[in-house]
């Protein structure tokens, strides 16, 4: 089945839906300007409503109308490459414009912070656990291993000062969480985070356990009632410096900004 946006999209509602979410797609648009192919989320019922408020939903629109092609089976997960040199060009001078006009540049250079903004648990897992492999020490997370790596996380995230409001152990639903992420304008992706540290061996079932939590304890319950959309809750569990992530999405309809 042919999606209803194939071949219907202008550069111009192209580069609008791509600088809407920049810091979000800004890792993925380089790794495609190199050449590569990325696995991308690509969904046949995306909406208008979707491109105001999901950065996923740019990759989606560049997919069916031509701007990148994949073999696509149905499947959420496609992997996306820039079909020829034309479309090399326009975004090559979409990216440009990126550097000169986004307002949050430094946060181009923390694909770890523009995961989370895009929910994307795999970029999340890489970026966390080649950022701890970097910089931290052992001694770091010998303690209190939760505290550290809310605390290490917390500080990559004082680039989105201007755009967001970062917070953090603030009471919601049932408890506290642990980190949000919430943009000062609205219909931009928000971000709820649970850290927790486990053994080795049980890192993906406590991530799964660290985002049920999110869940039952209903930490989003003040973004879902304003109808923020789309909600990432994501839970990050590590061992020393070993990483699983899991993320689940919510989208709900806009009520209020």
């Amino acid at each position: 089945m042919q999606a209803h946006w194939a071949n219907t999209a202008s550069t111009a509602q192209l580069r609008a839906a791509f600088m809407r979410h920049v810091l979000a797609v800004a890792p993925a648009m380089e790794s495609l300007l190199r050449g590569e192919s990325v696995l991308l989320p690509v969904d046949e019922g995306m909406t208008m409503l979707d491109l105001q408020s999901d950065p996923n939903a740019s990759w989606s629109l560049a997919y069916f109308s031509g701007y990148l092609t994949g073999r696509w089976q149905g499947s959420r997960m496609v992997p996306l490459k820039v079909p020829n040199r034309e479309v090399h060009e326009v975004f090559s001078a979409m990216f440009d414009r990126w550097q000169a006009d986004a307002p949050v540049s430094p946060a181009r250079h923390h694909p770890f912070v523009a995961a989370l903004l895009a929910g994307d648990a795999e970029a999340i897992q890489r970026y966390f656990r080649e950022l701890l492999l970097e910089h931290a020490s052992a001694h770091d997370t010998a303690r209190h291993p939760e505290i550290a790596y809310h605390m290490f996380a917390l500080g990559l995230l004082v680039v989105l000062r201007d755009t967001h409001e970062v917070r953090s152990n603030r009471e919601a639903g049932e408890g506290r969480f642990d980190v949000q992420i919430r943009p000062k304008q609205p219909q931009h992706s928000v971000v709820v985070i649970e850290f927790k540290s486990a053994r080795p061996r049980s890192l993906e079932a406590a991530a799964h356990a660290a985002l049920q939590q999110i869940q039952s304890r209903d930490y989003a319950r003040d973004l879902v009632s304003c109808g923020a959309s789309p909600i990432h809750l994501v839970a990050v569990v590590a061992s020393g410096k070993n990483v699983k992530c899991a993320v689940e999405t919510m989208r709900v309809a806009p009520l209020c900004q």
